[in-house]
């Protein structure tokens, strides 16, 4: 019983996770969108776009998932 509550925290997690980028690069999006402009964070995504041509959504969770790779590699977590 209690390894089916640890694949669900898990689970629970990780769809809480997707859910908050999903709504940062929404966010973002709109900013840029509507000539708002972009913060020091989203200006590596918003680069990427302007580079590659790619949408600035996925530009953003390319960004931050491979921060987080990085992040976790080097610093061990």
């Amino acid at each position: 019983m209690k390894q089916e509550t640890k694949e669900t925290s898990i689970f629970v997690r990780f769809l809480v996770y997707v859910t908050g980028f999903l709504i940062m690069t929404l966010g973002i999006a709109i900013s840029v969108k509507s000539d708002l402009g972009v913060s020091p964070v989203s200006s590596i995504p918003y680069t990427m776009t302007c580079v590659w041509g790619i949408e600035m959504g996925k530009a953003t969770i390319l960004f931050h998932v491979g921060w987080c790779c990085c992040r976790s590699s080097c610093c061990g977590g």
